[in-house]
């Protein structure tokens, strides 16, 4: 089931958050940008990796998981698009959102916590949460049925 919650994504203090990212390095809006200013290693972390590809797109589709609190809150940097901008294109990934969900998933599943996202892809990354995002969590439920998964507003 999902469950839909109006709250701060960065207020959450057991599960993992996964939040969508671009490739190149840059946490300067959205929900990535309030992670990045609560947990500076999370930033910091996500650019040294960014930093060691000689091709950035080469991250799409990937996950950097990053403990918070020891086996308590983890956040999830979902390498979800390459590019970014504010200029209403769309820059998020539909394969790469199915990708980076269903690993965070199993994360979340196997240390037995919650799993807590944005409408990942939505609002910056162009897509909409309806026809492009939400089918792909409801079959991710479906096909994990145990999977405590919350949709935040931040």
């Amino acid at each position: 089931m999902i469950t839909y919650l109006k709250k701060d994504i960065t207020t959450v203090t057991r599960g993992v958050i996964g939040h969508g990212t671009n490739c190149l390095g840059a946490m300067g809006a959205g929900c990535a940008l309030a992670i990045k200013n609560k947990w500076n290693n999370v930033y910091t972390d996500y650019v040294k990796l960014v930093q060691k590809q000689n091709n950035p797109g080469d991250l799409l589709g990937t996950t950097q998981v990053i403990e918070i609190i020891e086996n308590e809150l983890y956040v999830a940097n979902c390498f979800t698009q390459v590019y970014c901008g504010h200029d209403g294109k769309i820059y998020a990934n539909i394969s790469a959102i199915h990708d980076t969900l269903i690993h965070i998933a199993e994360f979340a599943m196997h240390h037995n916590l919650p799993l807590y996202i944005p409408m990942i892809g939505c609002k910056l990354g162009g897509l909409s949460w309806s026809n492009d995002v939400k089918p792909i969590v409801e079959e991710l439920i479906e096909s994990n049925p145990d999977l405590d998964l919350y949709v935040v507003d931040l």
